[in-house]
C-alpha cells in the first residue's frame, strides 16, 4: 500500500466521519494500526467443491488493534476508492 493509498483511506475516513475509539476488546485507547496491505475476505460462488475461477472477494483496508490483536475491515469499494486497487501490486496478496 502507498502512502498515496494511506492518505485516501485517511481522507474516505474523515468524509465519513470515522474516529477509532478505545478496543472494544481490550479497552486499550489510542492502539489502532492500520495494515501496510489491503486483503481479500473470500466468497464464494458455490458451498460445494474446489475453489473455482468465479469465486469472489471482498477488498478490505485491514486496521488491527497493536495491543490484542482486534481486527477492523473497511471495504475499500464502500470508501470509495477502488482505483486503489487496481495500482497496488498488494492487492491480491492475503494476509493471515
Amino acid at each position: 500500500m502507498s502512502d498515496e493509498d494511506l492518505q485516501r483511506i485517511r481522507a474516505a475516513w474523515t468524509e465519513r466521519g470515522v474516529s477509532f475509539k478505545p478496543c472494544p476488546v481490550c479497552a486499550k485507547p489510542g492502539t489502532w494500526v492500520l495494515a501496510p496491505t489491503f486483503t481479500r475476505l473470500a466468497g464464494r460462488a458455490q458451498q460445494d467443491g474446489p475453489p473455482m475461477a468465479n469465486d469472489y472477494g471482498y477488498p478490505l483496508v485491514p486496521v488491527v488493534c497493536n495491543n490484542c490483536g482486534n481486527t477492523l475491515l473497511f471495504n475499500v469499494l464502500m470508501l470509495g476508492l477502488g482505483a486503489a486497487l487496481d495500482a497496488s501490486p498488494e492487492e491480491g496478496a492475503e494476509s493471515g
